[in-house]
């Protein structure tokens, strides 16, 4: 057995105010953050890097957002084990390039310790967050997302790949080019427009949120989108914010151990009613500070189509729109239009979208 010893004096006050920084954009609601811009502050701040701090090899080296994006997503650092997992090149063979750092989990689905953690893991989590909702620190593309969906880590393909987003005027769409079919998935590109999709999704999201009355899965989507929305508005007190912080760290576990069929049987229904648990205390700290969500601005009262000329929809800017579907989304997927390449094949039919929490408002029990 290895046990990994982190460097406390050089290296773990690096990696800590990454984290740092990375958490001051977070309470500023700083979104011009990047891996880049973190390598340049690094830089700026005089901490050198390995090859600098030796002289022994690339002693000229300077930070660069590669590295930065490797160093903050290392489990290790939140003092987990984990294994590499290397990427595919595009004829199918293994790269040397690591795609993952995958937690090593035990029989019951919870992180093996391997070291002392440098930043506890559920600071290690907001940042995990932070990539999934900046997607950061990737390129120029990344930093100037051109579709409301883009750069946002929720919009995928049925293959699982992210799709890029292109075109002009009405024809600007949404697009998966993995043109290599493998089972179970497609040939050639899947394509959707790209206003059809956001404005299906806007619609669904202002219908819920004006709805005179919801079901059980739709009121859990709302008070998960209320917790967010409290914790986006910095109302909620630290001692709420630590707590917030340990339950979606104790709910990213037990996601996690699900999806990669940790359990069976009893075990799992025991893991889904850990979930429910944590998503019913997720739900009473978003209302603790009595912070609602903004209904009544999203939609008026007297306003008959909630994307109309003239609705909050129109007048949105990109953020706004942004900000509005990370509160109520997880994932959305699409599916290819087989029919008559996609001719008078409805948005709705080709879309799964998974609401705030992993919720699947589509399922009927």
């Amino acid at each position: 057995m290895k046990v990994l010893t982190p460097d406390a004096e050089h290296e773990a006050p690096i990696v800590r105010r990454m984290v740092e920084i990375v958490e001051g954009w977070l309470v500023r609601g700083d979104t011009s953050g990047s891996c880049w811009k973190l390598a340049r502050g690094l830089d700026a701040e005089g901490h050198l890097t390995r090859g600098r701090r030796t002289a022994r090899q690339h002693a000229d080296a300077p930070w660069d957002a590669a590295t930065v994006k490797r160093i903050l997503i290392d489990p290790r650092i939140a003092g987990f084990a984990c294994e590499s997992v290397y990427g595919k090149r595009r004829d199918g063979t293994p790269s040397n390039k690591i795609a993952e750092c995958r937690i090593i989990r035990d029989d019951s689905g919870n992180p093996v310790p391997a070291c002392e953690p440098i930043v506890s893991p559920e600071r290690w989590y907001r940042v995990q967050e932070w990539f999934t909702d900046r997607h950061p620190g990737g390129g120029d593309w990344q930093s100037r997302p051109s579709g409301i969906l883009s750069a946002m880590k929720l919009r995928y393909c049925e293959c699982g790949a992210s799709m890029t987003h292109g075109g002009t005027g009405a024809k600007k769409h949404y697009r998966c080019r993995r043109r290599t079919a493998k089972p179970d998935q497609h040939a050639g590109d899947v394509t959707i427009g790209s206003k059809g999709i956001e404005e299906y999704l806007a619609r669904r999201i202002l219908s819920m949120v004006t709805a005179p009355q919801v079901d059980e899965g739709t009121s859990t989507v709302l008070a998960n989108a209320s917790a967010r929305y409290a914790r986006a508005q910095e109302e909620e007190s630290p001692e709420v914010a630590e707590e917030r912080d340990r339950l979606l760290a104790e709910r990213a576990n037990l996601r996690h151990a699900r999806q990669k069929q940790h359990a069976g049987g009893r075990h799992e229904r025991a893991l889904a009613e850990d979930m429910r648990a944590l998503d019913a205390r997720i739900a009473e700290l978003g209302n603790s500070e009595c912070v609602e969500l903004p209904r009544s601005a999203w939609v008026a009262q007297d306003e008959r189509d909630p994307l109309g000329p003239g609705s909050w929809w129109d007048q949105a800017g990109r953020d706004d729109k942004r900000a509005l579907f990370r509160l109520f989304l997880d994932r959305v997927e699409v599916r290819k239009a087989y029919r008559h390449a996609g001719q008078g094949v409805t948005t709705e039919s080709r879309v799964s979208v998974t609401w705030a929490g992993g919720i699947d408002l589509d399922v009927r029990l």
